[in-house]
C-alpha cells in the first residue's frame, strides 16, 4: 500500500525474523495497552522484538515504512562494538520470555 508516496508494508505481508523499532510511531493505545519497553532488556538488545511480540499478542497489527529516510546508527547506544555480555543476557531474556509462544 502506498501512503503519502511511501510503500508502507504490514508484517503480515512478509515473514519477519526482526523487527527493530527505530523511528518507532506508536498509537497511545498501544502503550496504554502494553506499556513501554521492558527495562529488563538493559542496558540493550532485544527489546525492539520483545515490543513487537507484545503487541502482536495483545492483538495489534504492525506495518512499516521500509523507505522512509531515518536513519537509524547501530551500536550508538552502547559503542561501535556490540557489548556481547549484555547481548547474551538480553537474548536469553527474549527467548525465556517467548519460546513458548512464538516458537
Amino acid at each position: 500500500m502506498i501512503i503519502n508516496g511511501y510503500e508502507i508494508k504490514t508484517y503480515a505481508d512478509h515473514d519477519l525474523v526482526y523487527l527493530g523499532i527505530g523511528g518507532l510511531m506508536v498509537s497511545r493505545r498501544v502503550i496504554d495497552s502494553i506499556g513501554y519497553l521492558d527495562e529488563g532488556f538493559a542496558p540493550a538488545y532485544c527489546d525492539d522484538p520483545d515490543y513487537f511480540c507484545r503487541a502482536v499478542d495483545r492483538g495489534f497489527s504492525w506495518s512499516w515504512c521500509h523507505d522512509n529516510g531515518i536513519m537509524h546508527y547501530e551500536g550508538t547506544t552502547l559503542s561501535k562494538n556490540r557489548n556481547e555480555d549484555a547481548y547474551r543476557k538480553s537474548h536469553a531474556y527474549l527467548i525465556e520470555k517467548w519460546s513458548g509462544k512464538f516458537g
